[in-house]
């Protein structure tokens, strides 16, 4: 809403709107509904699909389970710097679930090198290690190295403490603007960490761009990288923006992706648009499709994070289940195929791709903290779209906030990732809160900030 009416244009961004990181205890609240509207639901999509093969991903269940498990832990282990044992118990469910870690080897922590390996009843271990600013990255079974140079991202940033914040670690001093309540602004923050059960790490709260409380869980400090799972969509959706604004795309032009060009290939009809909101209608099996059986083939959606593949190659290969722009469905494959035109844009113009995010966003905005995983290729897709990226609470904040202002992206909805936001109204005040993968007590509460629609202020252009 802009001067009290509604903008021109509301989109229900489903690309930058959803968090992993609160479903994993409770993953599919979200998309909950009536057995009436799901079935209509269902209903409506069998009518439009297409007639197009499907091809499950290639491997065992338990393997992927145990790459997805060997991730996680070297992530909690060598980024968060988790206690190993509060790690396996703790983090990550959903790509590797509780009730099959029992079925695998405990996980091996080598400090020296900096990796994980988990390893099945068979005997094949899957591996996860650490590359600096690249994150934690899973071997391809029988492999013991990445199919690319790791590189070093620098930061261009002033020191933080010279600095006020967002842009570094200096704080105001003044009294609280009078509009804020400090007893009430104290109750909802202590009230973020309530049940000690919901193991909340961090809790901060911004107004106008000023950050008036924080909070942290024991064991965790305001320097501490935490995950943010699917915020990395919104991190993907944003450095698309960046490319729009550059002119280097058009947001409903059709999507390059090389794999859609050959002649007659109906995929070369999904825009970019399409992809942005989940609907470009590739078929893949996910957890939270309404007609999803769980005891199916392992879902391609949770394979981009544990197959190990070149994840760009996997997504851009799926068929079409329906026309584009028709159906939509939380996927993984349409913010991995817009990190993959990310990275052909960048290098097309000899651009580093690694240190792109760096570069054309979190430098211009004071985040120091960042970590995007890479898949084996070197490509962004596990944790800057599908998984976690890692930063601070502060850095979490600092996003949200130049985001729901406008002034950290150019792509044109003024929308803010609600996964981590508890109000995206400019001058109300916006909270990040991250809590422990298993914990049930964010679960609803960010069920009900998914589901919302968000009013966006359009840019330049017309939309479609």
């Amino acid at each position: 809403m802009r001067n009290g009416k509604l903008c021109r244009r509301e989109l229900l961004m489903t690309s930058t709107a959803l968090a992993a990181g609160a479903m994993v205890m409770h993953p599919f609240d979200a998309f909950a509904q009536s057995s009436a509207a799901q079935g209509a639901l269902i209903a409506r999509a069998k009518s439009l699909e297409l007639d197009t093969p499907y091809v499950p991903p290639p491997g065992d269940a338990l393997e992927h389970h145990a790459a997805g498990f060997a991730k996680i832990m070297c992530s909690g282990v060598f980024v968060t710097g988790l206690d190993p044992d509060f790690a396996a118990e703790n983090v990550g469910y959903f790509t590797a679930p509780y009730e099959v870690r029992h079925k695998l080897g405990k996980p091996v922590i080598d400090r020296a090198e900096k990796a994980v390996h988990v390893t099945l009843p068979n005997g094949v271990t899957r591996t996860a290690k650490y590359l600096g600013s690249q994150g934690c990255v899973t071997f391809p079974v029988g492999q013991t190295s990445v199919n690319f140079t790791p590189a070093n991202v620098a930061r261009q940033l002033p020191d933080p403490s010279t600095q006020p914040w967002p842009m570094g670690d200096m704080l105001s001093d003044e009294p609280l603007p009078p509009e804020i309540a400090a007893t009430k602004l104290k109750q909802a923050v202590n009230a973020a960490f309530e049940p000690a059960g919901g193991m909340t790490a961090a809790f901060v709260v911004t107004w106008r761009g000023r950050l008036i409380a924080e909070r942290y869980g024991d064991g965790i400090t305001a320097r501490t990288p935490l995950e943010g799972w699917s915020m990395g969509k919104s991190l993907t959706a944003t450095l698309m923006g960046v490319l729009i604004k550059q002119g280097v795309y058009d947001i409903w032009q059709p999507a390059p992706i090389p794999e859609w060009q050959s002649t007659g290939d109906p995929r070369a009809k999904i825009r970019i648009g399409d992809m942005m909101h989940m609907s470009s209608g590739l078929r893949i099996r996910a957890p939270q499709d309404p007609d999803y059986d769980p005891a199916g083939p392992y879902p391609d959606h949770l394979y981009l994070y544990t197959g190990s593949v070149n994840s760009f190659h996997y997504a851009a290969t799926r068929p079409l289940q329906w026309p584009p722009n028709t159906v939509g469905r939380y996927r993984n494959t349409d913010p991995v195929l817009i990190n993959y035109l990310i990275r052909l844009a960048v290098e097309k113009r000899g651009e580093e791709y690694l240190s792109f995010p760096q570069r054309a966003l979190f430098d211009k905005i004071g985040i120091r903290t960042m970590v995007m995983d890479t898949d084996p290729y070197g490509n962004f897709s596990r944790r800057a779209t599908s998984s976690p990226a890692d930063a601070i609470g502060r850095d979490s904040a600092i996003f949200i906030c130049k985001t729901a202002s406008g002034t950290a992206s150019g792509f044109f909805p003024r929308a803010t990732p609600n996964s981590l936001a508890r109000s995206a109204l400019r001058g109300r005040p916006t909270a990040v809160r991250f809590t422990a993968p298993s914990s049930g007590s964010t679960a609803t509460a960010d069920s009900r900030c998914r589901s919302r629609r968000i009013t966006c202020q359009e840019r330049a252009g017309s939309g479609r």
